[in-house]
Parts: structure tokens; sequence; C-alpha cells
């Protein structure tokens, strides 16, 4: 049965890194390789929240600043991870007889945002299925103590509720990703940068309302997955709504010449 529950969890946790990985990143080389990059930075990432909380002991006693420092370290990770690749691509592109991943200045407007695409969404598989290893992987050592996969007054088990908060993160550090190496990072937007931030806080301090000192009724993660689904969702549709505007935008532009 542990094993079951196991396969479960991850399966349901990690299903849109897998599907991702398979269908777009795996094929293409050069995708692989940027989806390992994007784990290894949110690994480093990661380290340094730890460390900062190592070092920085007035944070230990504030579980609300803590997330904070955290998401700020995450986010400027994941810019970083854009202008590296950025300024990467641009040397390399400068070298002669040294062949380049990046389409050509010249091309289509169209195929220059479906290479961003691209890349965007092979670095965010590979920070997704990080995070969300890092999400459940302690799961079966804590299930491993009598009492600990169902709470008395819950129906679903706490490998239910940790493999859809893991799924509803996995999705998100895609959506983030996408949204920001396409937009918000491209176009300097403040509005857009800060909204990829505030979304990354609103979620993390969702996941407070079922943790272990939250009142009994909060516990099962009724509220707090629907809370945290509606943030998928409302984030989805805009991430949707600017690829298709940007896609409208270079599509017209085509037109024109």
């Amino acid at each position: 049965m542990p094993l079951v529950n196991a396969v479960g969890v991850f399966a349901c946790a990690l299903s849109p890194a897998l599907v991702l990985g398979a269908l777009v990143v795996y094929p293409h080389p050069y995708l692989v390789i940027l989806a390992l990059s994007g784990a290894f930075g949110f690994v480093v990432a990661f380290m340094l929240c730890g460390l900062v909380w190592t070092l920085l002991s007035p944070l230990r006693g504030s579980v609300v600043a803590l997330m904070l420092c955290s998401t700020v370290i995450m986010e400027l990770g994941r810019w970083g991870m854009y202008w590296c690749h950025d300024q990467v691509q641009d040397k390399v592109a400068s070298l002669s007889g040294v062949a380049s991943h990046r389409v050509a200045d010249g091309s289509p407007p169209l195929a220059l945002f479906a290479e961003q695409f691209a890349w965007a969404t092979a670095i965010g598989t590979g920070i997704a299925a990080t995070h969300g290893l890092l999400m459940t992987g302690r799961l079966y050592g804590d299930a491993m103590q009598v009492g600990s996969v169902y709470l008395d007054h819950c129906a679903m088990s706490r490998h239910g509720l940790a493999a859809l908060t893991s799924l509803a993160f996995v999705t998100l550090q895609v959506l983030w990703t996408v949204y920001g190496f396409t937009h918000a990072y491209p176009s300097g937007s403040k509005r857009s940068i800060s909204l990829i931030f505030t979304s990354h806080a609103a979620a993390s301090s969702i996941t407070f309302l079922h943790a272990d000192g939250a009142p009994p009724s909060m516990q099962c993660g009724g509220v707090s997955l629907a809370l945290l689904y509606s943030l998928v969702f409302g984030f989805g549709a805009l991430a949707a709504r600017t690829a298709m505007r940007e896609l409208s935008r270079l599509g017209d532009s085509s037109l024109a010449k």
C-alpha cells in the first residue's frame, strides 16, 4: 500500500511536469539542458532560503517573514535564470563559427516568440519538477509515524492533500516562468513582475490554512485547496490572455509587412 500511495502522489503532483517534459522538452536536447539548468537554479535558490533562515535568527520566529523572504529569493532566482540565458545566447550568437540555438534575428516575429515560449516552458518544467519533488519527498518519512496519514476529522488523507497542493504549485511554477520569460521580464513591466511575486506569496500564504497549527476545521484542506486552485485558474487565464494578445499583435505586424 505505501508503494501505491507513493505512485499516486508523485503521479498527481508531477503530472504537468511529466507531460511537458515528455512532449515538449525531451525531444530537444537543448531544452533538456535548459530544464536541468532550471532545476539547478531552483535548488540553489532553495539553499539560499535555508541559509538566510539559519543566519537571520529573527526570521525563525515569524513564518510570514520567512515566507516573504523566501519568495523574494525564489523570484530573484527566476529573473536571474532569464537574464543568464539571455546573456549567454547573445554572447554565443556573436561568436563566429559557433552554432546558436537562438532563432535568427531576421526570422518572423512569430518564430521568435515560439522559440522564447519553448525555452521558457523548458526552464519552468525543470523548476516545477524540482519544487514538486521537494514538496512531496519528505512526506513518506513522516507517514511512517502512527496515525499520521489520516486525521480523525478529515476524509482526505495527508497524502491526497499534499498531492493536490504540489500539483497546484507545479502548475503555477510553469505559468509564472512562461509569463515572466515571455512578457514580464522582456517588457520590464513592474506591474507584471510584481504580479508574479504577489501571486507566489499568496499561494504560499494559502498553505498556512491547512498547516498543523491551523484550526481543525481548516486542516482538511477544503478552503485552502479552493483558494489555491482559484489562483491557478486565474493566473492561467491571465497568462493565456497575454500570450494570445502577443500572438495577435505579432500576426498583425507580420501581415502589415
